[in-house]
């Protein structure tokens, strides 16, 4: 005799109409945020190789204002440090050695749905000599999070020569004439939607107008207005 197990679905049409709109809200301000970052441009110098990187300071410098532009914020979660063993290469043979490794865990959150995600990047620590432990952790630990802010917001890797072309600094370029008509579109849509949605804006961009928001949050919002109606419509057709 052939046992077979049912699952049970514990979510109500409703709870799923409601995760399905959190889930797309969280999509739509990653997507915004991926599609505003650009480049970051190699600000540091190695002094022992002589080659230029990004440093985290200038990563997480370029993408924070980003993030919060498009209503997400990004926080640690937890630091695991385990070992493993690692073979390298000394002299003409190989060594079994062990190597300590962070995982570093972080959590994406868009703030006005509540949806989030959960990220974990783990990064070897430097065993160089003279070099504290504690220092040499929390190194690693900002890599990390440089890692992660690279991987997230999809951050080109771009040479100096590249971001010096035309046509890359074009997508950098703010085109004001389009700047009237995206207000104009942003209060359409406020008076569509109603003052609490409005209000709500307002609050989260810290301003009272339309014509306050920068043109980055234009953008932000009539996306928003996109996805609001289209909670509107879902709930409707549940109705």
């Amino acid at each position: 005799m052939k046992t077979q197990i049912m699952e049970v679905e514990t979510e109500t049409p409703e709870e799923k109409v409601e995760t399905q709109q959190r889930e797309r809200t969280y999509a739509v301000a990653l997507h915004e945020a991926q599609r505003l970052i650009g480049f970051v441009g190699k600000d540091s110098t190695n002094s022992h190789n002589r080659y230029k990187y990004t440093s985290a300071e200038h990563m997480i410098d370029s993408c924070r204002g980003i993030l919060h532009d498009c209503g997400l914020v990004l926080e640690p979660t937890e630091v695991l440090h385990t070992i493993h063993e690692c073979t390298r290469v000394v002299g003409d043979s190989l060594e079994t050695v062990q190597q300590m490794i962070v995982g570093c865990g972080f959590r994406a959150t868009e703030i006005i749905s509540g949806e989030n995600r959960e990220y974990v990047i783990e990064v070897p620590v430097s065993d160089r000599k003279g070099t504290p432990y504690d220092k040499a952790s929390l190194a690693s630990q900002t890599t990390a999070l440089n890692y992660l802010l690279r991987n997230l917001l999809l951050v080109p890797r771009v040479d100096e020569e590249v971001c010096a072309r035309e046509d890359v600094a074009d997508q950098k370029v703010t085109h004001d004439k389009d700047r009237d008509a995206a207000i104009e579109a942003v209060q359409k849509e406020m008076q569509q939607l109603g003052a609490v949605w409005a209000e709500e804006v307002f609050g989260h961009y810290n301003c009272e107008d339309a014509k306050d928001l920068t043109n980055e949050q234009l953008k932000i919002v009539l996306d928003r207005a996109k996805v609001k109606k289209q909670q509107f419509i879902d709930e409707a057709k549940e109705d």
